[in-house]
């Protein structure tokens, strides 16, 4: 067979962010629609390759494509999740959490397909800590039982009575556990968490295999899938989609949530639930699809990004939902997530916003001493601080990474001390790459790069009207005497 990759032109996202509009249509449009778009020139520009117009028009062709397109983004989710390191064939897992109190923590336990199967912590209530035992569909059954019979008590528990234990039922056999906890802020202007408590409060973290009736000298490691270079749009497809297979095989999707058609879709591509798959004896036209699919599957997500798909908009920024962890058959939300920022809590947890343009649309940058103020209204800070929920403002820079600035501040935060407010409750911060000039507001001065940069606000415990979309953040306001924005980069970088 031989290699149609070299036969399609691809388009890279610097294409998306010059035209907004193609962005749209792309994360709010059929994919089978896309394909079958008889504007050569359109089509070329929204799915970023020349299809041709055979390909375009005959039903049987743009169904493969679409099929081989939707097919990878469904894909794409394991991919970003295949390092989990609690292999729950060989004996389930035991996690534990020491009692927290006095500030906010999750737990959050994903399956490989990076839906969340369970969310404990302090918005639950649970301060008295945590003692979980996760199951998969190969788990030992008489670990189980032993279990059970250690925790006389299951469930939750009321205030002071003890931890909460439960039996987590996990669709996969590879786990993912994750922990955050607040770190307090003990200084006027730095943010500094206290090392010395939450070290101790980290010293009573455990994720460790429940061994009971397991042969001792079996292993518990598995090899990790290459991930990384499979998120390159230019992976070899071949390598590509073994190793998507090999997934499907070793994990099946829990039941419901590889639901038909993609379950057939998958089949007649060779995908899942036939024989091993070999990308060398495919069918030509079946071989062209996929390898096509991989680029353009990785733009569509890329769409989804800068577009922040099924995402409230609010004042130009781009808020997450409460559905985050919870993605049902939405695979391309999950694929989006994935990709856009990984491992989040869910929605009921902690809502992210985030500012990739000032009120004019213009993307942020701190470069030529550009200057940005933002007003956090007591409106916008709405969190439940009975269950520790708090706030925090981040500035992230084109590679994910923090801005060193002579303050050593990479935030700030509800508990961050010496902040200025308004006598109407409202903080306005100053965000710029050099120290204000104006005295008054170098107490809330967020260091920002000399460069393009983002601006992540996080809500722990949130309010129900955030929850519900009810809650405006004010937008990023770029001031007059600043220069012209500088280009953005060619994608949004990503946060964890």
């Amino acid at each position: 067979m031989t290699s149609a990759l070299s036969q399609l032109p691809i388009g890279g996202s610097d294409s998306l962010i010059a035209n907004p509009d193609i962005a749209h249509a792309i994360s709010s449009t059929n994919v089978i629609d896309l394909v079958r778009n008889p504007d050569t020139a359109e089509r070329a520009a929204t799915l970023g390759a020349a299809v041709p117009d055979d390909w375009a028009s005959d039903p049987y062709k743009s169904r493969l494509l679409a099929d081989a397109i939707e097919s990878f983004i469904f894909l794409y989710s394991p991919a970003m999740y295949s390092l989990a390191h609690t292999e729950l064939s060989q004996a389930p897992y035991r996690v534990r959490v020491p009692p927290v109190k006095g500030r906010f923590y999750s737990l959050v336990v994903y399956d490989v397909y990076q839906n969340a199967i369970v969310s404990l912590g302090s918005s639950q209530w649970i301060t008295d800590g945590i003692d979980l035992l996760l199951v998969g569909p190969s788990s030992p059954r008489d670990a189980v039982d032993s279990y059970r019979a250690l925790q006389t008590n299951l469930g939750p528990k009321v205030q002071g009575g003890g931890p909460h234990t439960e039996i987590v039922e996990v669709p996969t056999d590879l786990a993912l556990v994750v922990v955050r906890t607040l770190l307090l802020n003990q200084s006027n202007i730095v943010s500094e968490p206290d090392i010395g408590p939450w070290e101790a409060l980290k010293a009573g973290f455990s994720v460790v295999p429940y061994r009971t009736a397991v042969d001792p000298n079996a292993t518990f490691a598995r090899p990790p899938f290459p991930a990384a270079q499979l998120l390159n749009a230019s992976a070899d497809p071949a390598t590509w989609y073994s190793w998507a297979a090999s997934v499907l095989a070793e994990f099946p999707p829990p039941p419901g949530y590889l639901g038909y058609p993609l379950s057939g879709r998958l089949k007649r591509l060779g995908l899942f639930g036939g024989a091993a798959f070999n990308f060398s004896s495919l069918p030509e036209d079946v071989g062209t699809a996929l390898t096509w699919a991989v680029p353009i599957g990785n733009r569509l997500i890329d769409a989804g990004i800068l577009n922040r798909y099924e995402f409230l908009q609010s004042s130009n920024w781009r808020l997450s939902t409460r559905t985050l962890g919870y993605y049902g058959n939405d695979y391309y939300t999950n694929a989006v997530t994935a990709k856009g920022y990984w491992l989040p809590n869910t929605g009921v947890d902690a809502i992210y916003a985030f500012a990739f343009v000032d009120e004019q649309g213009e993307p942020l940058s701190g470069a030529d001493g550009a200057q940005y103020s933002l007003t956090l209204t007591k409106h916008t800070l709405q969190y439940d601080a009975a269950r520790t929920g708090w706030w925090s403002l981040i500035v992230y820079d084109q590679q994910s990474g923090l801005v060193e600035n002579s303050l050593k501040r990479y935030g700030v935060g509800e508990r961050t001390q010496g902040l200025v407010y308004a006598d109407s409750g409202d903080l306005t911060l100053h965000l710029a790459s050099s120290p204000p000039s104006d005295p008054t507001h170098l107490h809330n001065w967020v260091p920002v790069p000399n460069g393009p940069f983002v601006a992540v606000l996080r809500i722990y415990n949130p309010t129900q009207d955030f929850l519900d979309g009810k809650v405006l953040i004010e937008p990023v306001v770029r001031h007059e005497d600043s220069p012209s924005a500088s280009p953005s980069p060619s994608r949004p970088p990503t946060y964890p």
